[in-house]
């Protein structure tokens, strides 16, 4: 799962490293979200990357589940895509705060020892000692089905986004925002599981081309 807070310009994405993408580089997907050419609707597309926050666009609108945005006011709209653009999952009238959401269908990879090692020590977060222990001495080639739940805070102007839990089996909530200068801010988030806190998971937090893996607490948060 990916939260994002965007304010029309890339900001700050953590990304929960439960069933997550799985090279060393991080194919990362996420929703992003941009102004159209009047100003007056935000386009929402889903993107994939090694480097956030410069993503390529996803054209196959089938793999996504259940995409929608949720606004304040407990309102809600399908995102139903764009015939005439494939990477388009839905545009929106232009609000202060939303949240987008999407669940993407589960997909199996392989992949080799080494990028195997490198998912689990650098993206899950295992000392190498706990990686060993899901590898299979002899082994050469792994495989894993996983799948992605992406969420996407965004906010216009000078207003502070507005989060709130929508559903998803793996879902951060941000709980606190406290914004400073430029697109910086202090943040405290929650991490759910089938709605109950999830207690002691790593969390890869990416700002500005950077990576910090952090713990929940007994909280969740």
């Amino acid at each position: 799962i990916y939260m994002k807070r965007t304010k029309i310009v890339p900001g700050i994405l953590l990304m929960i490293l439960l069933c997550s993408a799985v090279t060393v580089e991080a194919h990362d997907a996420w929703l992003s979200a941009k102004w159209n050419a009047p100003k007056t609707h935000v386009v929402i597309s889903p993107v994939v990357a090694e480097s956030f926050p410069n993503g390529e666009p996803i054209k196959d609108m089938t793999r996504f589940i259940e995409p929608g945005a949720y606004f304040p006011d407990g309102g809600k709209l399908t995102l139903n895509g764009d015939p005439k653009d494939s990477t388009v999952l839905g545009s929106l009238p232009a609000a202060a705060s939303f949240i987008v959401s999407a669940g993407v269908k589960q997909r199996e990879i392989t992949y080799d020892r080494k990028v195997a090692l490198g998912y689990l020590t650098e993206e899950i977060g295992l000392t190498k000692n706990e990686a060993d222990t899901f590898m299979t001495p002899g082994i050469n080639e792994f495989s894993e089905t996983y799948g992605r739940y992406l969420k996407t805070l965004v906010s216009t102007g000078k207003a502070s986004p507005k989060d709130s839990a929508v559903g998803l089996p793996l879902e951060l909530i941000l709980i606190s925002w406290v914004g400073s200068t430029g697109d910086q801010a202090g943040i405290k988030f929650k991490l759910l599981v089938d709605g109950t806190p999830a207690v002691g998971v790593s969390v890869r937090i990416l700002s500005k081309g950077k990576t910090t893996l952090v713990k929940t607490d007994s909280s969740g948060t």
